[in-house]
């Protein structure tokens, strides 16, 4: 017999058929909500959790777990990352639980909080490369880079895949940041064999190239130029060999490669910066003087920025 095709009203009256909210158990309420979830039929989930109460603790975790990839999946990135903490903190032993807390924080940017869920979720989950390039990011942006740089290693050993020049990458960062330029540029050297066709592999291998003791400039700047070729519209790439240029006194070279990283990324700051010194030393006095007011006004406006974010979370404007 052929399966009937559900049209949109037969579609509507099979959902009649489904008993009320209301009438359906925590458990019923959580098998639906979970097959929602992996359909990625969020709102579905949303409403079939809508509030639901769970009889024990193992229950309001896995409500909270559930309501919180749906909030995720909906855009609702805060609250999405709330309610999936609560689930860990209520459950911490709850599967997939501290992993997806943790990921959701930090696409929230709550960096510290996602460091510590991810760091249970890889004790956890061992062999799951995706957790812990999680962890090397949150512990990036926490400054923590030999953390990082473990974490990222970790990673590529458990078996990265498609991961495997995005983990280089995050361990050549990490070493970089830490001053190790020669173990950064081995890792960042490995990203582009596994990802030629990678312009942030490239344009890592050129920074660190400009950035070894004593510098291969000529190399570094050849890996600028190969970015540039792989990513046109790629403004870090023009910014980086315009910075060289500057540096080798090329400064008609540095004017075209800063003003093409302008223009692509208005609000570069180093990119300002640079192109004012580059005008200067080209004699444009008058339009670097302008760009360096502009610059310190972006810095200025970014300090205030930290700073009010760095305030007490009981201080209200």
């Amino acid at each position: 017999m052929r399966a009937a095709r559900i049209g949109g009203g037969a579609l509507a009256a099979a959902l009649l058929l489904l008993p009320p909210l209301s009438a359906q158990s925590v458990q019923e309420r959580l098998q639906l909500a979970q097959a929602a979830v992996q359909g990625r039929q969020w709102q579905r989930a949303e409403q079939l959790l809508a509030g639901a109460r769970g009889g024990s603790i193992g229950e309001a975790a896995a409500i909270l777990h559930l309501r919180g990839l749906a909030e995720a999946g909906l855009g609702r990135t805060q609250t999405a990352a709330g309610d999936l903490e609560r689930a860990y903190e209520l459950d911490p032993h709850g599967r997939f639980y501290a992993g997806d807390a943790g990921l959701a924080l930090l696409r929230a940017n709550a960096a510290e909080a996602a460091s510590r869920a991810l760091a249970a979720a890889t004790q956890e989950e061992p062999g799951n490369a995706r957790l812990w390039q999680a962890l090397a990011v949150a512990d990036l942006r926490m400054g923590r880079n030999r953390a990082a740089a473990a974490a990222a290693q970790r990673g590529l050993a458990a078996g990265s895949g498609g991961l495997a020049a995005e983990l280089h990458l995050l361990a050549a960062q990490a070493l970089g940041n830490d001053g190790q330029i020669d173990p950064a540029l081995a890792e960042a050297r490995a990203a582009a064999a596994l990802a030629p066709a990678l312009p942030n592999a490239h344009l890592a291998v050129g920074i660190l190239l400009a950035e070894r003791t004593p510098p291969d400039l000529d190399a570094a700047a050849r890996q600028f130029q190969r970015a540039e070729a792989l990513a046109p519209d790629f403004a870090p790439a023009y910014l980086q060999l315009g910075k060289l240029w500057l540096r080798r006194r090329r400064f008609a070279d540095a004017l075209s490669q800063l003003r093409r990283a302008r223009q692509l990324a208005p609000g570069l700051e180093e990119a300002n910066y640079l192109l004012a010194q580059a005008l200067a030393r080209r004699g444009h006095l008058a339009e670097a003087a302008k760009l360096m007011q502009e610059y310190e006004r972006a810095r200025s406006a970014r300090r205030q920025q930290l700073a009010n974010q760095a305030l007490p979370t009981f201080i209200v404007e």
